[in-house]
């Protein structure tokens, strides 16, 4: 799988979130990807990250969601 030689995780950062993002909400996005092991959304700068239980998980969501935008911003 791609990736996985290049240093891939399975934790994903999401940049540029509203800071009103809950959590639940980016878990919900992200379920159908792969088991999720956690997620944390930092409100004061408007990051998180997605912590999978595999790293074919979060490379499959990191490939559909590069570029993507949540509300104004660009994840």
């Amino acid at each position: 799988m791609r990736g996985l030689g290049s240093g891939a995780t399975r934790n994903l950062y999401l940049g540029g979130l509203p800071n009103t993002t809950p959590p639940e909400v980016l878990a919900e996005l992200f379920k159908p990807f792969g088991t999720i092991e956690s997620v944390r959304v930092m409100r004061n700068s408007g990051t998180g990250y997605v912590n999978f239980c595999s790293v074919e998980a979060a490379i499959q969501a990191k490939i559909r969601f590069a570029n993507a935008k949540a509300g104004d911003s660009t994840c």
